[in-house]
């Protein structure tokens, strides 16, 4: 089967090393040597790369335990482009042709790497802390939204406790306790 966007052995899509903060910006520079004449997927530079660098900019404000969660959520964002990519190079090579499809699937990992990075055990005044990092445009999107979603349906009553009790700042745990009980009644116990 001929395709006009089937690329050929010799311009397939290059692993990158993850976990570093010029990935974003190397992987769009990939797809351009490959697809001179397309724009790379919105998503690298317009989200990846921005929002790694407000989280950089943030790093200094997190505690011990936040700051090594950024590294490692940074690390498992990147890694799992690179293991789609790894999956079967010629269909990631389409994916980055579809705008919208690989935006959607770049944000479904999100989820699991916020988690997998440990966010559930940090303290209420980080998660505030990286909750207000990215641009609120991006916070409130779409994509955005549903990443929360998916986060707080991750959540349990331990965890909320924990994030509660763990807050240094009594007006970040007074918020957070507006938060978790909006949780409670909508998402736990939804009317």
């Amino acid at each position: 089967m001929t395709d006009e966007h089937q690329p050929n052995v010799g311009t397939l899509p290059r692993s990158l090393p993850s976990g570093t903060d010029d990935y974003y910006r190397l992987r769009g520079a990939d797809f351009v040597r490959r697809h001179p004449d397309r724009q790379p997927p919105s998503y690298y530079l317009e989200y990846g790369e921005k929002c790694l660098h407000q989280f950089r900019a943030a790093q200094p404000d997190l505690s011990p335990g936040g700051q090594e969660w950024l590294e490692l959520t940074l690390q498992l964002l990147q890694e799992a482009i690179e293991k789609r990519l790894q999956s079967d190079p010629t269909e990631f090579d389409r994916l980055e042709l579809d705008d919208k499809g690989f935006r959607d699937f770049a944000f479904s990992t999100h989820a699991r790497a916020y988690v997998d990075g440990g966010i559930l055990a940090l303290p209420a005044d980080d998660l505030f802390r990286i909750l207000k990092t990215p641009d609120m445009t991006a916070v409130v999107s779409p994509d955005g939204i549903t990443e929360i979603l998916v986060m707080l349906a991750k959540l349990g009553r331990n965890d909320v406790a924990h994030i509660l009790n763990s807050s240094s700042n009594s007006g970040t745990q007074h918020g957070a306790k507006g938060i978790v009980k909006w949780i409670l009644r909508h998402i736990w116990h939804p009317k």
